[in-house]
Parts: C-alpha cells; structure tokens; sequence
C-alpha cells in the first residue's frame, strides 16, 4: 500500500469528514475536487468521491470509487466499509458481506465497522449473528451510542423486548435529545403489549422532533391498538400530508379505517399503496382482504384477484425435490403456519381438533408468525409436539426451516391475512400444502395444492373458482372448541314485549348498507324491540357513528341502538344473555361469533349467499341442527325475524339451555369425529404423492 495515498493534506481529510457528516454536498463535492488536486490518484480521494456519489444516489458511480480506492490500497478497511454500506443499501448483500468482513478484519479496533457488519448481517437475515458482533463491538467501545442502538434493534427483532427496551433506555441517557430513541422503545413497548408506556415514549419522540412522518406512523399503530381508531386515523392522515408517498402511513390508515367500516376509503389508499410501492405482496394481499367485504365479491370476483396475485409475484423458482420416505402408512409430520395461535378465530377452532389428533400418525409443528402470547397459545402449545417462532425469519429462513423439519404436509392458517407467510408456500416448502382455516376464498397461489372445505362452503360447480384442489369434509370444515370458562346462561322473560334485544357482535366493516337496510326493516315491524351492537370497532364512538347514520338514513332512530366496545373474552360471552336473537351479517358472515352465540344460548339467523365465506353460517347452522334459522334470500331473513319476535313462546321452548345442549352435542364440536376423518383425508392425499 502506497502510505503517502492514505495521508494527504489533513486540513483538507478534516474538511471533507466534516462536509460528509453534515451531508452537505456542494462543499463536500469542491473538497472532493481539492483532494484529486493535491492528491491524484490517491484511495483516500476515490473513498471521498464514492461517499459523495452516494449521497448523490449515482450507484454505479459511487461503486466504481470505492473499487478503485480499493485496487490502489488493498487493506484500506475505512473503504471496505463504505463499500459495504454501499453495497448494503442497494440490496447487493453477498458482496456485502464479504466486504463488511474484510473491513473488520482489517481494523478490528475500528467502532464504526462493528455497526456495518452487524448491518449488512441484519439485511442477510442473520439477526443472531448481528448481535453477536454489536456485541462484539460494544465490549471495546461499550458508550458507543450508535451500536446500542442497532443492538437493541436487533434485541426486539428475536423478541429478546426487556433487552432491547433497556439498550434504547441507555441510548436515552447518552443522548436524550434523540427522537429516535424513544421512537424505537416505543416499537419494543408495541411489541410487548405494553400500549400506554408504547405511547408515552412516542409522545416525547414527537415533542422533540416536530412533524416526522414516521413518528406519527407509530403513534398511530399503538393508537389503534389502544382502540382509540379515529385519533389513529387523524395521526396516519398527519403523517401523509408530511410525506405524501410513505406506504406505511396509507397502510395504517387503510387498516384503521376498514375497522372503522370505512371500506371506500380503505379500498382508495391501499391502492394507493400500490401506486408507490413496487406492488409489495403484503400490500397486494391488503387489497384482497378488503375485497372480501365488498357486497358484491363472489367466487369469481375473489378468484380473478387471487389469480393476479399469483401472476405478479409468483418467483417461478423450481419446486425443490422432497426425500420425504414414500411410506403411505408411516407416521406424518404435518406443520401449521399462522399468525392467530392467540385469543384469535383461528385459534378457536384449532384447540379441540388438535387435542384428538392421534399421536400415533401425526407429529404435529406450529410455526407461529407473531409475538403475542396469551392463556390460548399457552392451550394450544400443550397440542403441538413443536412450536417455533417465525416472526424474525425471513422466507427463505423459515422455508428451511421447515425443510430441516421435514414437514410432509403443510398447512396455512393465513390466506391473505394480516401477518401471513404466503411466500414461504410459494418456495414449495412441503410436498403437499394446503389451505384452511384463516381464509375463505382462493389464495392465487398454484403451489398451494389443497383447500379444506365442505360441500356447503364450496359447491363442486364453484370448484373452477379455486387454484386448490378441494378437500371435502363430510360434515363442515369448522371444528370449534369450547370456551375454558363457562358462564352462566340468564335466561330471558318473555312477558315484557319491550325486553325484546336483537344483537349483533361482528365488527364494523361487515355491516354494510345493505345489511343494515334489511335489519332497519325488521325493527319497523318489531316497534318495541332494540339493536345490540359488540366489538372492538364500536370502542371508538366513530367506529359506531356511521352505523347511526345509516340507520338514521332507513327511519331508524338511534335510541333504539346499543353499542359496546372491547371485552375480555368471560364478559364478552355474558353479554349474550342481553340478547334474544342474533341477526347475522350476511355476504361476510359470523363465524366464532356465530359458534359463541349458539354455546350462549342464542338463536342466529343467517342467510345462504354466492362465496365461500358467505355460507360459514350455513355450515354452522346446518351441522348443529339449527337448520330453521336459516334464511334463502332476504324476505326470509325477515320473516324468521320476526317470527321469533312475535312468537315468544317457542322461543321459550327453545330455551337457552337448550340450545346450549344442542350445540355442544352437534358436530361442529365433535373434535374426535373430525379428527378422524381429517387422518383419513390427509392420509388418502399423503398415499396420492407417493404414488407419483
């Protein structure tokens, strides 16, 4: 190495790290200028040069700087490292690493390098490795702001929440003018289920740094999980009006505004999302979700979309070779994917089916997608022989993950729901993978070879609707499980007309117009009844005003309307005893609402519809026997309403004990019938593959 290359004139090296770290490009590019001067060809003036051509976005540039600093002086660790950084940036992570390594092995003393390694490592996936060398690079310099930081980061990327919180607490105190602190312990507070202290730390971000986009974007994540939806609405709309492309503000607002039953304008900014954003699978997935409550989606709506999805982001990698042993009566590793293994539907209706599950022909995995934890993951875990975290991997970590596992059959829980890994199914990570569960529609994807389904949900003439081959259940493909804590059913009396409550608990963007309009029908002719309205949407008066305004819009007066916000779930279930007769959403039915109901005691009425998610009720109903609260069309729906208003005294014969009774005997919570019709499905598929 050329010595006099790497100590030029120092006034002008000062100079030119000054310029650079105020970013200040027009100086920094007349230094630049200088050092050529002075200098010629030297590393130190091509280093400077390919940091001034980053901050000017010229890649190719910037990289053809660094690689000649690099050929003139080999062991200059400072250009390696920008390179890296560089190279980091531009998604170029391979060549990356082998620079960040470099760099450090060059200058192990160089506190800087610590953080680009850990960096470019973060970028590769390798989190653990990450923290191992912030680790590595905080015992030489154990102050160094910027590394704590990035380790706590890291520390909340593996869920590791109480460390990263004390890495940002420590950042805090060397710097406690730093918005980003706070910002970031706010993100491990969110993490962590902790709300209030999640917006404590945000508040004091947005007091020293007045209108960033990203602070607001926070605040208005932890605001929606507060159910505070329509100041969450006000902060993403904040965040916007500052930075008019940022997808993830257009994202939270979609999300918040869809709880608040605003599909127009959730529909306007998830496409708007799509507009700035390289059509990002999660955004298009966003999209679909939505689509599901529009009126008029059917099976070929939902399947036209789902088929883009695939047509768009399908990697067309080749379907890797399974060596899973050919035995058609061996014991099957089955795993499940999900994100909902919580006080979630989906994890409803996993508990009692997998508790009969036979140990004897299945060994079963969980691969969860989130970070919470609570009492029905705890229930749940007790059925699975192996539980593995994936929130922090990567597709294509998780997918060998469950390679190294040796899954037989796979199973998403998600579709194109929130959280969902639907790129892990798209690498082919199982020989046979199939859908259930979490999403009614086609998920788009052809390496999805099954859908779980029955007769009900998806008639045979609609199987063209589907990408997945369907998997017909005798009976339904909904197999729910009991609540742990049972309360107590009050029974109603039916001598005051005026006692009469109809009831609904689904969420607010299921209540569309025209549900609403055949619900203001059947209050008109039933004068002294009332309206029950339950869930989370109505915790935010803003959530419920534009349920009043339609009613208003049908001659219905808002004193005949109750709402009520989020409950845990003992006094969410207690509230059904206010209830005499649940009027379901029709087109997007209720499906645990529809199971909690009936274990409560309460008749549903529901109506047959044109999708798969549209007949859930249908298939709960028919398999509990309560066929006679099912409704064809509209003029049904409100005769059967009304019928049970008007005839009190068979709905006193249908006791709320009884139906209790009837429901727990039927088949939607027979979990042994089911899981041994399941072995049999599953096995008849397992022996297909074989046979290939």
């Amino acid at each position: 190495m050329n010595k006099s290359s790497l100590n030029p004139d120092k006034s002008i090296v000062n100079k030119a790290v000054e310029f650079l770290r105020k970013k200040d490009i027009e100086n920094l590019e007349k230094t630049v200028k200088e050092l050529f001067k002075n200098n010629n060809q030297s590393s130190i003036s091509f280093l400077f040069s390919g940091a001034l051509n980053a901050l000017k976005f010229d890649f190719i540039k910037s990289s053809k700087d660094f690689e000649s600093a690099i050929k003139i002086s080999p062991n200059f660790s400072e250009a390696h490292r920008q390179y890296a950084e560089l190279l980091r940036v531009n998604n170029k992570i391979e060549k990356a690493l082998f620079h960040a390594k470099k760099a450090i092995q060059l200058s192990p003393q160089n506190a800087p390098i610590y953080d680009t390694l850990g960096n470019v490592l973060i970028a590769s996936g390798e989190v653990n490795e990450a923290i191992e060398i912030y680790e590595k690079g905080l015992k030489i310099f154990p102050d160094l702001t910027t590394t704590i930081n990035n380790l706590g980061n890291a520390y909340r990327r593996v869920g590791r929440l109480e460390e990263s919180i004390l890495c940002f607490k420590k950042c805090i105190k060397n710097n406690p003018d730093q918005a980003v602190y706070f910002t970031n312990m706010a993100l491990s507070f969110f993490d962590l289920g902790d709300y209030k202290q999640a917006l404590e730390s945000v508040k004091k971000a947005n007091n020293l740094v007045q209108n960033n986009a990203h602070v607001y974007v926070v605040t208005g994540h932890i605001l929606t999980k507060l159910y505070k939806f329509s100041d969450a609405e006000k902060s993403y709309k904040h965040a916007i009006k500052l930075n008019p492309k940022y997808s993830s503000a257009y994202n939270g607002l979609a999300n918040v505004q869809k709880l608040l039953g605003k599909l127009d304008e959730c529909l306007k900014n998830i496409k708007t999302v799509l507009e700035y954003s390289t059509l990002i699978k999660e955004d298009y997935s966003n999209l679909l979700l939505v689509e599901n409550y529009l009126f008029d989606n059917d099976y070929e709506k939902s399947f036209k979309s789902a088929k883009k999805y695939q047509d768009l982001f399908s990697n067309k990698t080749e379907i890797p070779k399974f060596e899973n042993e050919k035995d058609k009566k061996r014991k099957l590793r089955i795993g499940f994917v999900s994100a909902d293994f919580y006080e979630h539907p989906v994890g409803y209706f996993l508990d009692n089916f997998l508790s009969n599950l036979k140990k004897d022909s299945f060994e079963v995995f969980a691969y969860y997608n989130h970070k919470q934890f609570d009492q029905q993951t705890e229930l749940l875990k007790e059925n699975f022989d192996h539980f593995a975290v994936i929130k922090n991997f990567s597709d294509i970590e998780a997918f060998n993950k469950i390679k190294s596992d040796k899954i037989d059959i796979l199973f998403d829980l998600s579709g194109h729901t929130a959280l969902n890994r639907l790129g892990i199914f798209q690498m082919k990570a199982a020989p046979i993978q199939i859908s259930w569960l979490g999403y009614c529609y086609t998920t788009g994807l052809e390496n999805i070879d099954y859908i779980l389904c029955d007769n009900i949900v998806l008639p045979k003439k609609h199987e063209k609707w589907f990408v997945e081959k369907p998997i017909r259940m005798s009976n339904s493909y909904y197999c729910f499980s009991l609540p742990r804590e049972h309360p107590i059913l009050i029974e109603q009396k039916k001598e005051n007309i005026k006692s009469f409550h109809y009831g609904c608990f689904s969420n607010a963007p299921k209540i569309t117009n025209e549900v609403i309009s055949l619900w203001s029908e059947i209050l008109k002719k039933t004068k002294n009844s009332k309206m029950i309205l339950k869930a989370k949407s109505y915790s935010d008066s803003q959530g419920y005003q534009r349920i009043i305004d339609i009613f208003k819009d049908n001659n219905i007066e808002s004193e005949r309307l109750l709402f009520e916000g989020n409950d845990e779930r003992i006094n969410y279930l207690k509230s059904y005893n206010k209830i005499d007769v649940i009027l379901d959403t029709f087109h997007y039915p209720g499906g645990t609402t529809t199971c909690e109901a009936l274990y409560m005691g309460v008749p549903v009425i529901t109506m047959r519809g044109n999708s798969f998610l549209s007949n859930n009720g249908i298939t709960i109903l028919e398999n509990s026997d309560f066929n006679n609260f099912i409704a064809s069309n509209q003029k049904e729906y409100l005769d059967i309403a009304i019928s049970l208003y008007i005839d009190r005294k068979n709905l006193n014969k249908l006791s709320k004990e009884k139906i209790r009774e009837k429901f727990i005997s039927s088949k939607i919570l027979d979990g042994k019938l089911f899981a041994e019709e399941f072995e049999k499905k599953l096995y008849k598929v397992w022996g297909e593959w074989c046979d290939k």
